[in-house]
């Protein structure tokens, strides 16, 4: 048996030690061969004389095969961590269930999405300097019937290699209540990763283009 053939034997022989089998004794030294040979209830299937004495083979298992549970352990978390979502996937997410609070006027999961030193600069170059001005702004608009209701799209997400942060570019649009696009623009968010999760730092907004209405003059003018 060659190198590889011992390799597989071992392995196959880890896999049945760990459910409580053995692979029968075959000739097809393959990891599919050892698999499809099985428990099938042969004395072969055990290197002893008394194939019950379960103590001592389950004894043989961990002695013959450490360096295969060690390689199933890694197996397995490494399909644990290959589960979880990146973070690029959980920024667009987290932004996707931004804008579902805003269309639901749901003050407090839109904040939630916020950092507790946030800051933002409008689409019209308004400086909002707390994380409370900003959601006290749309608390203001939940409450007015006739107020444009935001959507942002994120088109990249850039993670920084250097520090718990990430860059999120994409476009973003003031909606009138009948459902056109008031006006729009382009916007730049910063992502932190902290304890609580991915939360925005920090965003900017330029306005680019007006819609129908008159929403856009009044928020390119700094009144809204």
């Amino acid at each position: 048996m060659g190198r590889m053939g011992t390799q597989a034997s071992r392995f196959a022989h880890g896999v049945k030690c760990l459910v409580g089998q053995e692979p029968v004794t075959n000739h097809d030294n393959s990891i599919t061969g050892h698999i499809r040979a099985g428990w099938k209830g042969s004395t072969r299937a055990f290197p002893y004389s008394n194939p019950t004495d379960t103590s001592r083979r389950h004894h043989d298992c961990y002695n013959r095969a450490p360096m295969t549970r060690s390689l199933l352990l890694a197996l397995a978390l490494a399909s644990s961590a290959l589960a979880q979502p990146s973070p690029e996937a959980t920024i667009r997410a987290l932004r996707a269930r931004s804008n579902q609070a805003i269309a639901r006027h749901n003050i407090d999961e839109f904040a939630d999405s916020l950092d507790s030193d946030f800051v933002m600069v409008r689409g019209s170059g308004v400086f909002v300097g707390s994380k409370k001005e900003y959601v006290a702004l749309f608390e203001h608009d939940f409450a007015d019937p006739h107020s444009v209701t935001y959507r942002r799209t994120p088109e990249k997400i850039e993670v920084s290699s250097a520090a718990p942060l990430a860059a999120e570019l994409g476009r973003w649009a003031g909606i009138n209540p009948d459902g056109t696009t008031g006006y729009g623009g382009t916007y730049l968010a910063m992502w932190r990763r902290t304890g609580q999760g991915w939360k925005i730092r920090s965003e900017l907004f330029v306005v680019l283009s007006c819609g129908k209405g008159e929403a856009c003059r009044q928020y390119a003018g700094g009144k809204r």
